[in-house]
């Protein structure tokens, strides 16, 4: 350890002789004794190194493939993240869950969800008459939008055979954790900020 505080002053050290003689720098140090580097660092510093490698772990595990059966399993969690979210009302945001459980039928804002389902209906990328076929649901256009809009999209339906809702969650890991439809979500957002969509039964990039 005496050794490694010698080493650490040739870098840090003000004798200039020192640091010449053993011709290294800070990033030798880094490299070779990352303890002690972060150890003899500034406090400002070491926060700085803690909020980079916590973002780097971050960013890995929102590049990392996403999990479809996690996606489908975390239907329940989805759909209260969204009722708590996107089709709340002003109410809602300010009670306590207890409370949202045995009032939820009041709190949902149900203007929201019938411009989301005139929204999917006014789009060329949900078709009624195709989403009835492939997932057997009986019902006015409306209610099968609804369908897709509140449950379907949880088991991964595409509203189209233009539009892979899996493909969609898997290559944007934000819409996957976000309470909202994917096909709202591009219709809304995703549009403007140019995002891929492929065709129905593509799964992933």
């Amino acid at each position: 350890m005496e050794h490694n505080k010698v080493f650490y002053q040739a870098a840090f050290g003000n004798n200039k002789e020192l640091f010449k003689e053993k011709s290294i720098t800070q990033a030798d140090i880094k490299a070779l004794y990352p303890e002690l580097f972060v150890k003899n660092t500034s406090k400002s510093r070491r926060e700085r190194l803690k909020s980079s490698e916590a973002t780097r772990n971050n960013n890995t595990r929102l590049s990392s493939n996403h999990n479809v059966d996690i996606y489908i399993s975390n239907s329940v969690m989805h759909r209260d993240a969204i009722n708590r979210g996107r089709y709340a009302s002003k109410l809602a945001r300010g009670v306590r869950q207890f409370f949202y459980r045995w009032f939820e039928s009041l709190l949902i804002d149900s203007k929201a969800i019938e411009r989301d389902i005139r929204r999917l209906l006014n789009s060329d990328l949900f078709d009624a008459n195709w989403y009835r076929e492939k997932y057997k649901i009986t019902g006015s256009d409306e209610m099968v939008a609804k369908h897709y809009l509140l449950e379907g999209y949880k088991t991964l339906n595409d509203p189209s055979a233009d539009f892979s809702t899996q493909f969609y969650v898997s290559q944007y890991t934000d819409v996957a954790g976000a309470p909202i439809n994917p096909l709202i979500h591009f219709l809304v957002n995703g549009q403007l900020e140019k995002r891929k969509i492929k065709p129905s039964g593509v799964q992933g990039a």
